[in-house]
């Protein structure tokens, strides 16, 4: 009988996979961790992907680990299935970009989960839109339900100047029955104002009323401005009116035409200028008419005066 042989069975490892996750983003890469053994070998289905305890997965597939002891024994890991997420889609849209001093342009993310704005490197928000005050240069990070991020191309945003809007006139008043032409200053399009009436849409405007006038001036960027108040007011016409004693006079004689009150004056016979004192005496006969200008500069002509001359009486 032979003497005694004794005989052992080693232990086979345990082999386990451990990850943080089971998937990662696209472009990005998950660690796959295999439980304690003196050698691995890791498998993607049936290809051998790597011989280290960990393995750092960049593709999607059903990952096994084989773990072989100290002893030589082996055993392989239930498979573990990585997957890939998809990355958002980032992008910026805006109906301009940019927008007139003092005002905004709201800027709005492609969909996801959650949003980060940036101008430069500062964050400056965090919803799905952001309006933007300020000129900069604008990114959003977008990220969806599985954590995945992207960050869209730069939108540079500038501010358009606002125009300049000024009223000009050769003068603030006219007399009645008269006008006065108001001009803007340069722009792309005109709204004049008198009060709060839209009047007129051209680059110049004839007020035949009193009023408060304003223009608002567009420029080509549709920036907008608007003047400040010209008051235009109306200058009254005189009363013009000749008194007279006497509508005749004797041969060789004279009679005083008198005018109503104004500033200055002037005397028509017919269409002849006659006279430019407050009075006229007039020597011949005629149809007479006198023009009088206030303190404003108003004119106003009379109703015609016929003068006429009564022959001498012979005793």
């Amino acid at each position: 009988t032979s003497v005694i042989k004794n005989i052992t069975v080693d232990a086979a490892p345990t082999a386990t996979i451990t990850s943080p996750a089971n998937s990662f983003c696209s472009g990005g890469s998950v660690v796959l961790t295999a439980s304690s053994g003196a050698s691995y070998k890791w498998f993607n289905g049936a290809t051998l992907v790597g011989t280290a305890s960990t393995y750092t997965a960049t593709a999607a597939g059903s990952y096994t680990v084989e773990v072989r002891n100290a002893a030589g024994c082996k055993a392989t890991s239930s498979a573990k299935v990585i997957t890939i997420n998809a990355l958002p889609t980032a992008t910026i849209t805006s109906p301009s970009n940019s927008f007139c001093a003092g005002g905004s342009v709201v800027l709005t993310a492609s969909s996801g989960a959650f949003y980060k704005w940036f101008d430069g490197t500062t964050i400056v928000g965090t919803n799905a839109t952001y309006t933007a005050n300020a000129v900069g240069s604008y990114t959003v990070e977008v990220t969806n339900a599985a954590g995945c991020k992207t960050t869209s191309a730069i939108k540079t945003i500038t501010i358009d100047a606002a125009p300049t809007a000024t009223i000009t006139s050769p003068a603030t008043s006219f007399c009645t029955g008269g006008s006065v032409v108001l001009t803007a200053s340069t722009g792309a399009s005109y709204k004049w104002f008198n009060g709060p009436t839209q009047v007129g849409t051209n680059a110049t405007y004839t007020a035949t009323t009193a009023g408060s006038y304003t223009v608002q001036v567009t420029n080509s960027a549709r920036c907008l401005a608007t003047s400040v108040i010209k008051n235009i007011t109306v200058d009254a016409a005189p009363t013009a009116t000749i008194t007279s004693p006497s509508n005749s006079f004797c041969s060789g004689g004279s009679v005083v035409l008198t005018a109503s009150s104004g500033a200055s004056y002037k005397w028509f016979n017919g269409t002849t200028l006659v006279g430019t004192s407050a009075s006229y005496a007039a020597t011949t006969a005629g149809s007479y008419t006198i023009q009088v200008t206030n303190s404003a500069g108003c004119s106003a002509t009379s109703l015609a005066k016929v003068i006429s001359i009564t022959s001498s009486i012979t005793w």
